[in-house]
């Protein structure tokens, strides 16, 4: 928005410029019409050289003028198109934190000590809306923004990642669970702390995709 002001702020100093020669010239003329000091033989010459000079400012004017709208035009319609996938991001990332946290029981409350006792299976696709809109990221032009984009899916993605390695261990767990005691008490305790290590990055990671995922719905469009 502040970009379609600047630029509509641009031709109006631009517009501003071009009324004021299109005066002067103007000003020439009926100088040229009225002053007494020019002869009447010369006054017709004078008169066709400051019509020719007004017809190419005119001219010109125009030209400046279609120019001006076409890039308008142009403008309005990044900003439109900015407008649509901020919105479609924001969308998207709030319906998966949404049926994550219901799939899981997991709330945006981080809690550092608990273990993902839990298989979750991500779905084939999750970042539908991202993956087939990520070129219009270029539409984006606040900096910051786009780098929130970036970062937000990149952490939702390495989230998921840990994810699949706690099913590992889960798995690993449970396969260990069903060995004789003298054998699976060692490779319990193995699994356990593979446990707490992917239980530890799953929180720090899953705490800072919620907080930018919060900074996005205060941010972004609906």
């Amino acid at each position: 928005m502040r970009n379609m002001q600047k630029l509509s702020q641009h031709f109006s100093l631009s517009n501003s410029v071009w009324f004021a020669i299109s005066i002067v010239s103007i000003a020439l003329l009926l100088l040229v019409l009225l002053s007494p000091a020019i002869a009447d033989e010369s006054r017709s010459g004078w008169v066709q050289a400051v019509g020719s000079i007004g017809a190419i400012i005119g001219a010109i004017w125009v030209m400046n003028t279609q120019h001006q709208q076409v890039e308008l035009r142009e403008a309005r319609s990044r900003l439109e198109r900015e407008v649509r996938f901020l919105s479609s991001i924001r969308i998207e990332l709030e319906v998966l934190l949404d049926g994550f946290q219901k799939t899981t029981g997991i709330s945006s409350v981080p809690v550092p000590e608990a273990l993902i006792e839990q298989y979750y299976i991500p779905p084939s696709a999750p970042f539908t809306i991202y993956d087939s809109l990520a070129a219009n990221i270029v539409d984006v032009q606040d900096d910051l923004k786009r780098r929130l984009i970036i970062e937000v899916y990149s952490k939702a993605k390495s989230v998921l990642v840990i994810l699949q390695m706690n099913n590992e261990h889960l798995r690993k767990w449970e396969e260990a669970n069903s060995l004789p005691p003298e054998e699976c008490a060692a490779r319990l305790t193995r699994i356990e702390r593979d446990l707490r290590s992917s239980a530890h990055q799953f929180w720090n990671r899953y705490s800072e995709t919620v907080a930018q995922i919060e900074t996005i719905k205060n941010t972004f469009p609906n």
